[in-house]
């Protein structure tokens, strides 16, 4: 998805997040959200467990995809350029 993204709007990087899991408050044990970053030299995937107040799992959810689109330009730009 973060591929076919990054292709159709002609970016440098496109992040794609989901599907959010069902939330199960009394689990020990949370599903996890995924997260994928497309960019020049791929596509990079993380998952996060999928826990937090009800309130905040939006919130928390965007804030930790761009927070993987962060480390990704910094990354690219320890070499001089944007490669993530």
């Amino acid at each position: 998805m973060a591929a076919a993204l990054r292709e159709s709007l002609a970016v440098d990087l496109a992040v794609a997040v989901g599907p959010a899991p069902s939330v199960d408050p009394p689990s020990a044990d949370p599903k996890p959200i995924f997260f994928a970053l497309a960019g020049p030299s791929g596509v990079r995937v993380k998952s996060a467990p999928y826990a937090a107040h009800p309130d905040l799992l939006r919130i928390l959810t965007a804030k930790q995809a761009m927070n993987l689109v962060r480390l990704a330009m910094l990354e690219g730009g320890k070499a001089g350029a944007c490669r993530w």
